[in-house]
């Protein structure tokens, strides 16, 4: 995933969803926390959430897990309220914040 977003950066830097596929990525290698946090958090704060690029709940759910993954519960679980506002017939985001709430 990560040299296919390398190589989209190459073919359309200026693509919005950039930082969205970025931060994706780090959360799944589990590194560079701190630049995939901003790299979600430019995606929230500078495109605006439509059909046409992937959902504002999916960026705060890839930050649930972010801290989830760094034990920054607190912080995880307003993540994945946060998603869940916007998301809120989503099961998996219900039972995530089930999960922190129970630890």
């Amino acid at each position: 995933m990560e040299q296919a977003v390398e190589a989209a950066a190459k073919i359309a830097p200026s693509d919005r969803r950039l930082s969205y596929y970025r931060g994706v990525v780090l959360v799944l290698e589990e590194k560079d926390t701190a630049v995939a946090e901003s790299d979600l958090r430019t995606y929230l704060n500078t495109v605006p959430d439509n059909s046409e690029v992937p959902a504002h709940s999916s960026a705060y759910e890839w930050l649930g897990k972010l801290y989830e993954n760094e034990k920054e519960l607190d912080l995880a679980a307003e993540q994945y309220q946060a998603a869940l506002s916007l998301d809120p017939q989503n099961k998996a985001l219900r039972e995530a914040l089930k999960r922190l709430q129970k630890r």
